[in-house]
């Protein structure tokens, strides 16, 4: 199924953890939890949910703007 999404993955260990990111990207944490069959949402927490790059836009933009005001209208004129 990866082969066919064109989805390169190492194994189904890594499948495991790049659906388990989506799913708490979209899903409450208890549901994930136990599709995964996690007896805790800690586990679920600390091992599978990672943050993607592009999550980090979002708030440092909000921050820069609000903190660097000047620096980023600036920026943004030049674009």
């Amino acid at each position: 199924m990866a082969k066919e999404l064109g989805l390169a993955l190492g194994g189904w260990h890594d499948f495991r953890h790049t659906l388990s990111t989506q799913l708490l990207r979209r899903y409450p944490t208890k549901v994930v939890s136990e599709l995964l069959g996690h007896s805790s949402v800690q586990t679920t927490l600390s091992v599978y949910q990672h943050v993607e790059t592009d999550q980090f836009r979002a708030p440092l933009n909000e921050i820069a703007t609000e903190l660097l005001p000047n620096v980023t209208k600036l920026a943004a004129s030049r674009a």
